[in-house]
């Protein structure tokens, strides 16, 4: 019960912030409003530091802050956050606000810091970035930091090469590859800590292949697809229950 109340959240904080219109976020190259982050590191680590560019989409200033949702923390891990100055654990929205100047970009001014402090496993919290002047003119990303063997890493691997739809999934998986794939290969849903929710081994060379989702209780997994020939495949999928 506990992990679907915490889906249900990440749900909840995408789908309200889904009408950004002024904001735009960028993890490196990848957009990502309204999305997710995997950010992998190991129990040696002392700090995960998370960037995040930060664009106006608009021809006028914008006053911009940021608040930070913490969803789900690994026990003893500290996690702060940065938008022009760093702040305290217990801070969760920027005091001040920072100007974006018309149609520029931020490239600096926002750091997501995690200490894991030597603890394995995923914590997910989220970072809004909204207009002072309209609370709701708003963007998110929900971050996972992954730390060890506990979380799923290497996220999105390959991912272009396979179409899942629909997604959100109702009681069946539709999986439609480019092109034909080496067979035997296997398909998996994974859980938020890795565990596997469904697996299936796929003999057949067909390119659309469809599976029934009924009974399954999570709301949110990550589809992996693999086979001895080096594919590795894995796209984020959700599931209306």
């Amino acid at each position: 019960m506990k992990r679907i109340t915490l889906i249900f959240w990440v749900l909840l904080m995408i789908s309200s912030t889904g009408f950004a219109q002024s904001l735009s976020l960028k993890f490196g190259d990848e957009v990502v409003s309204n999305d997710s982050v995997f950010y992998s590191g190991t129990v040696t680590d002392d700090l995960l530091e998370l960037h995040i560019k930060v664009k106006n989409l608009t021809d006028k200033d914008i006053e911009v802050k940021v608040r930070k949702t913490e969803i789900s923390l690994v026990e003893n891990s500290v996690n702060t956050f940065c938008w022009g100055s760093c702040f305290m654990p217990h801070v969760y929205t920027s005091p001040a606000p920072i100007t974006i100047r018309a149609n520029g970009t931020d490239f600096n001014s926002f750091a997501g810091d995690y200490e894991p402090s030597g603890m394995e496993g995923t914590s997910i919290i989220s970072y809004t970035f909204f207009n002072v002047q309209n609370e709701e003119d708003s963007v998110m990303v929900t971050a996972f930091y992954q730390v060890g063997t506990s979380g799923i890493a290497d996220f999105n691997y390959n991912s272009s090469l396979v179409k899942v739809f629909p997604n959100p999934i109702v009681d069946m998986l539709n999986i439609q590859f480019q092109s034909e794939i080496e067979t035997p290969y296997s398909i998996r849903l994974l859980g938020l800590n890795g565990q596997v929710l469904k697996e299936f081994v796929a003999e057949s060379r067909a390119r659309e292949h469809s599976f029934s989702m009924a009974n399954l209780s999570s709301a949110y997994a990550i589809l992996e697809i693999t086979n001895t020939k080096g594919l590795n495949i894995r796209k984020k999928v959700f599931f209306s229950k």
